[in-house]
Parts: C-alpha cells; structure tokens; sequence
C-alpha cells in the first residue's frame, strides 16, 4: 500500500475549501507529517504570488521539503506564458 499511495496526497490548505492563513497552512502541515499518516501527504503547494509570504512564516531553519508552486492565473489567458516566466526569475 505504502509503495501505491506514498506522498500521493499534496497539501493545499491555502486553497478552498479550507482557505486557511499562511501560519495556520504551515502548521497543520508539518502537525500532518509528524502523523501516522505522513508517508501518504506530498508536497506543499504555495501560489507563486505568495511565495514572499511563505519565505516570512517560516521560522529560521524551518523549510518544507516538497513544495509546488502554481503561477497565479491572469484575466487574460495570453499573458499567463509571460507571467510564469516572471514567476521563475523571481
């Protein structure tokens, strides 16, 4: 089962439903890797847009080993090539 379903679970709590501040995502995270169920949870996932915000919560020496970072969608769908190049060189 474990060789299935490891770190098939990533970890989203800054998106709906769950909406939750950046202190609180990062904390129920690390508490859910320090569970019984940790084998199964993936990675962090952080908008690129509140990647400074991610930076600023995390204590010294804290980090999170996996992490995804999704470009923040724009109004208009041809600016997004160019947006997530900028995303990257940030």
């Amino acid at each position: 089962m474990r060789a299935a379903f490891g770190m098939l679970i990533d970890y989203a709590g800054l998106f709906p439903p769950a909406k939750l501040s950046m202190e609180a995502a990062i904390a129920e995270y690390y508490a859910s890797r320090r569970g019984p169920k940790a084998w199964m949870l993936g990675r962090f996932i952080v908008p690129a847009s509140r990647l400074p915000e991610l930076v600023d919560a995390l204590g010294v020496g804290e980090e999170l080993t996996a992490l995804s970072v999704i470009v923040d969608a724009e109004p208009d769908a041809r600016q997004w090539f160019g947006s997530a190049q900028r995303a990257l060189a940030r």
